[in-house]
């Protein structure tokens, strides 16, 4: 329950730049750059990892690893004050190319708010190809999901194709 009442918080600051929840994944990476103080940054994580590979490798990684390992659901069940609770989240990564050497992966749970449709947003990853061939991913999204943030650094490496072990975000 402690952790779902830190969803809500989280919803609730990053609406704070526009006044509702984040609709759309430019709302949302918005609300990460300008909300960095108080409540917000101790429960929320802004990483950059660079790699060597090309945009067209790393791309080609995250659009096979993201649906393989992101689009999940995780039922976990804990007991907390003596009683049972049972949590359930469904993740849906989605992957668009936005450029020739740009990209975003966002990760949504539908089910916590009414709006966006498609869910609530909980990390964003812009790809992006740098002139010198490598590529850098700037990642927004809160600290509880520091296991898809180090997903991510080894998929853009190239090094680890494992998948992480996905959490109910409750």
């Amino acid at each position: 329950m402690r952790f779902g009442l830190l969803i809500l918080a989280v919803v609730s600051m990053a609406g704070c730049a526009t006044g509702q929840v984040p609709q759309t994944a430019s709302e949302f990476r918005e609300a990460f750059q300008t909300q960095r103080t108080g409540m917000f940054a101790k429960i929320t994580r802004i990483e950059v990892y660079e790699t060597s590979r090309s945009f067209a490798d790393v791309y080609r990684t995250l659009a096979d690893r993201a649906p393989a390992c992101l689009d999940t659901t995780v039922t976990e069940s804990r007991i907390l004050g003596g009683q049972m609770h049972a949590s359930r989240t469904t993740f849906v990564p989605k992957l668009n190319q936005t450029g020739r050497t740009n990209a975003e992966l966002t990760i949504q749970v539908p089910g916590r708010v009414k709006n966006p449709s498609d869910g609530m947003y909980i990390m964003l990853v812009d790809v992006v190809g740098a002139a010198g061939g490598g590529t850098a991913l700037t990642v927004y999204g809160r600290k509880a999901e520091g296991y898809i943030f180090d997903a991510l650094d080894r998929w853009a490496a190239g090094n680890d194709l494992s998948c992480p072990t996905m959490k109910a975000s409750a």
